[in-house]
């Protein structure tokens, strides 16, 4: 990609599964694209004419007849249409909906309650799909409804987490209220009112995750923070549905995305954004919490990570990380090993090209080739290249 990747997720048109990316980009794999783009496993293709702004956010949608990409962002136009902010794609064309919104799309999130299945939208607008709501709406693929009385600010984070009282939707941003009653950057909705998690958190919230580290499921709430419940932590919180508490030493930095992903050693909330510690261990914008501690991923990324998910095209399950990353052209990577990916490339394989593309980056002293993030490009940046294209990672 030429630009920055800003959402993944996996959706299946009726050809196969396949991984989704959105963003700022206009080329994806050498093929000009709409800021939309379809990674097969082999190689990136265009998603029908895309749309004509950033994308934001992506998610996946059965609305009882069909099930389709949702892309959220801002936007004018999908597929040549007229689709102000939010339009979906079936496989074959992009349809909008409704009348959009007046403002950015920043976060999708499906329910399924048992008997139908609501998607919610959430981002910085005073209109949606023909109705006033405040930066938040539900919609069931027919009509839209607005969350009584919504959020008073930009909205970034939306997830779905039973706190045992049942499956509820949480927000998360920069608003102050929810509803009109006093909620600092983070809400619940049970699907009548909006209620507090306790006091809150003192800063913004960009990201939010289920995951259970063994003593149950709870939510994790990523952002730029450094108190959460009256409590200090930094960057990254845990909300059991009755009180906060840290996640290990924090993270020093912004969390943008988190995602929960089995390498094979069990289940793990990877954390990824602008990250240069994480329970006091060096990381490079990604880092990985089995419930116990904070661990980096090789070598990390070369710039700041926006998206995080899980992709299976055959050999199993692949974490994917979409951003802003410094190498040319280099704007998603894949974890499926111990060391860094070298695949500079982004054909899907570490081979000559990637070694010969270093190489040139390292002579010329290119800080993409600053491999171990020590601020200088030297031989150890060579060495520790080429100890992760032996690997093939």
């Amino acid at each position: 990609m030429d630009k920055s990747v800003l959402a993944l997720v996996v959706y299946d048109d009726g050809t196969g599964p396949a991984l989704y990316a959105g963003g700022e980009f206009d080329v994806a794999g050498g093929t000009q694209v709409g800021h939309v783009a379809m990674w097969d496993g082999t190689s990136w293709s265009p998603v029908g004419e895309g749309v004509n702004g950033r994308v934001s956010a992506l998610a996946v949608f059965d609305d009882g007849s069909t099930t389709e990409l949702i892309a959220g962002g801002s936007f004018e136009r999908a597929g040549g249409n007229a689709a102000a902010n939010i339009a979906r794609w079936n496989g074959t064309s992009w349809r909008r909906i409704r009348r959009g919104t007046d403002g950015e799309v920043l976060s999708l999130a499906v329910q399924d309650d048992g008997t139908e299945s609501s998607l919610y939208v959430a981002g910085s607008f005073g209109q949606a799909f023909g109705t006033a709501a405040q930066n938040i709406v539900r919609w069931d693929g027919v009509n839209p409804e607005a969350l009584a009385g919504g959020l008073s600010d930009t909205t970034e984070a939306l997830a779905v987490f039973d706190d045992g009282a049942g499956p509820a939707l949480y927000a998360g941003g920069r608003f102050q209220t929810a509803g009109g009653v006093p909620a600092k950057r983070i809400a619940r909705w049970d699907g009548t009112a909006w209620t507090a998690l306790g006091l809150g958190i003192e800063g913004s919230v960009s990201a939010l995750a289920v995951y259970d580290d063994g003593s149950g499921p709870a939510l994790y709430v990523g952002g730029n923070f450094s108190r959460a419940g009256g409590i200090t932590i930094f960057g990254i919180a845990k909300w059991d549905g009755q009180s906060w508490s840290k996640v290990g030493g924090g993270i020093e930095g912004s969390v943008y995305a988190m995602a929960v992903f089995d390498d094979g050693s069990g289940a793990a909330l990877y954390a990824g954004g602008t990250i240069r510690r994480a329970g006091g261990v060096e990381v490079r914008s990604i880092a990985r919490w089995d419930g116990k501690s904070w661990t980096p991923l090789g070598a990390g990324t070369q710039g700041s990570v926006f998206a995080l998910d899980n992709f299976d095209h055959g050999g199993g399950p692949v974490l994917y990380a979409g951003g802003n990353f410094h190498n040319p052209g280099f704007r998603v990577a894949r974890w499926d090993c111990s060391g860094c990916y070298a695949d500079l490339d982004g054909d899907g394989d570490v081979g000559t090209l990637d070694f010969l593309l270093f190489l040139n980056a390292w002579t010329s002293t290119n800080p993409v080739a600053d491999w171990n993030g020590d601020g200088a490009v030297d031989t150890q940046d060579f060495i520790a290249y080429l100890n992760d294209w032996v690997a093939g990672c």
